[in-house]
């Protein structure tokens, strides 16, 4: 299942090790906003796209599941 993350911070960070590290999952990219993809991403070996935009995500993407690990409120700005 291909996954996108939204959320890199502490609990997006505990999901994507997860999916990571499941084989049912194959994570297509990470998307927050600022340093916390980045980071997230080399701790993952920098395999996976970032991203700045919900929309930008999707669109290159096109997942067939997205894991929201955000505040509602942080929703929004990515949009």
């Amino acid at each position: 299942m291909h996954l996108l993350v939204v959320g890199c911070g502490n609990m997006g960070s505990s999901h994507a090790i997860g999916y990571h590290t499941n084989d049912g999952f194959e994570i297509c990219g990470l998307l927050s906003k600022g340093k916390s993809k980045g980071v997230l991403n080399e701790k993952l070996g920098n395999k996976y796209p970032l991203f700045d935009s919900m929309d930008e995500a999707m669109t290159a993407t096109q997942p067939d599941a997205v894991c929201i690990s955000t505040y509602p409120t942080r929703m929004k700005v990515l949009q």
